[in-house]
């Protein structure tokens, strides 16, 4: 099952980080790029978790790191 899951669930993370309309981007276990999510306004908790992404990149992908620009935010598996 894919599932990615961000630091900021984890407890003392500070969600004030997110506040970047940097890129969404999903990498695999090579660093290649798997998925790129653009927006104009900066990201929020509930809109990341929102992102269905199974459905997006389906059953192929179970191993991946997610990063907002640079920054590593989450993995399938923490």
């Amino acid at each position: 099952m894919f599932h990615i899951k961000f630091l900021f669930d984890l407890k003392g993370f500070d969600v004030s980080t997110l506040e970047t309309s940097e890129p969404l981007i999903l990498k695999g276990p090579t660093d290649e790029i798997l998925l790129t999510i653009s927006k104009a306004a900066p990201w929020s908790a509930t809109q990341l978790r929102a992102i269905d992404f199974k459905a997006l990149l389906g059953d192929e992908f179970d191993v991946c790191d997610a990063y907002l620009g640079s920054n590593w935010i989450g993995s399938t598996e923490i």
